[in-house]
């Protein structure tokens, strides 16, 4: 009996210590490891100017990598980079993008006139003037390649994740003062091509071709003597410091900016991450419209600061903007002519643009 309640009490014992040793070792043990946070999905987004990061082009892709950043969680991560830096040359951009150099990449429209002739109706002088003091462009061209599948043709093996706007381009001049369109006769404007040059040739000026990094070394060594641009220049790549007379008035052309990937690199992401892009860059047209309009004035006050003087706005009176417009409708007849020789509804396009181009002056 007595060897009973021993072994009974020594099991008991062993039961104690078995389940003290696993409670101290449960203690001592040391917690799961959280899992690792996922790796974000990184894109590259090369922007168009090199001499001025923090112009509107980089505004611009800042904005896009913000939004598209905080919608997702952090969960996408866009790097962007300053003109020249991925991409060497703006004419590059669009088959660089397509053959991976870029994820992203934003220019303007006007360096593609060629490769898609519709989407560069944007380039064509719009009779009945601006909206003082520098026009508004809205959300037109977004709304004209949404419509027209011709214009998405000219889209091949890219995503277009939005066409928002910059500015309307105007006559900006070193010396001479253009109040009228006589004042133009013989002068060496600067002008990237296209309808614009045409525009400015209409207009008794002479067009003469250059980048916006080149502008400035032009117009200090007087192979031109103004361009066709807008107040962001005069700010972010300095050209207040020469050109000091600016006419405004005359829509003489719309720059749009595209923002593309390429459709490989599109159809590679994960669904949930290709509808953050897309909302995002249906936000951006609107965002992009108030960056530009903010920082055209704020260039403009940079502009006429007192440290660049003299300098002169001019806006110029509607009989002279009707006399501008009537030289300038050749340009809008030829290019449907073109264009539909080409098979494509350029009267339609065009139509259709300046009615937006319009809407957008009552806004």
């Amino acid at each position: 009996m007595k060897d009973k309640k021993l072994l009974t009490l020594v099991v008991i014992i062993g039961l104690i210590l078995v389940l003290a040793v696993s409670s101290l070792m449960a203690a001592c043990a040391k917690p799961a490891p959280a899992p690792a946070p996922a790796k974000p999905i990184e894109l590259t987004y090369q922007h168009q100017l090199a001499a001025a990061p923090g112009s509107v082009p980089g505004l611009i892709a800042d904005t896009y990598a913000k939004m598209v950043s905080e919608r997702s969680g952090g969960r996408i991560k866009i790097t962007t980079y300053p003109g020249g830096v991925l991409v060497a040359k703006v004419p590059e951009y669009i088959d660089a993008t397509i053959g991976g150099l870029c994820d992203i990449s934003t220019a303007v429209v006007i360096y593609y006139a060629a490769r898609m002739p519709l989407t560069n109706v944007t380039q064509l002088p719009v009779p009945g003037g601006i909206v003082p003091p520098f026009g508004k462009c809205g959300d037109s061209a977004w709304q004209l390649y949404k419509k027209f599948p011709e214009i998405r043709a000219e889209w091949p093996d890219l995503k277009v994740l939005s066409l928002p706007p910059f500015s309307l381009a105007s006559v900006h001049t070193v010396d001479k003062p253009v109040r009228r369109m006589e004042d133009l006769k013989g002068l060496k404007i600067r002008a990237p091509g296209g309808a614009l040059g045409a525009a400015v040739k209409a207009l008794g000026a002479i067009p003469v071709s250059g980048s916006m990094a080149e502008l400035y070394g032009m117009l200090e060594k007087g192979v031109a003597e103004g361009a066709t641009i807008n107040y962001e220049g005069c700010k972010s790549v300095r050209l207040a410091e020469l050109l000091h007379n600016h006419t405004f008035g005359v829509h003489l052309n719309h720059h749009v900016w595209f923002v593309i990937m390429s459709q490989d690199k599109w159809n590679s992401l994960p669904a949930d991450v290709q509808k953050v892009l897309d909302e995002c860059a249906e936000e951006l047209v609107a965002a992009a419209d108030k960056i530009w309009l903010d920082f055209e004035q704020e260039a403009k006050d940079f502009t006429f600061s007192g440290e660049f003087d003299p300098q002169e706005h001019i806006f110029l009176p509607p009989e002279e903007i009707a006399r501008w417009d009537a030289v300038l409708a050749p340009i809008r007849d030829k290019w449907v002519a073109d264009v539909e020789a080409k098979g494509l509804p350029g009267k339609k396009v065009l139509d259709e643009w300046m009615r937006l181009v319009k809407e957008q002056r009552k806004k």
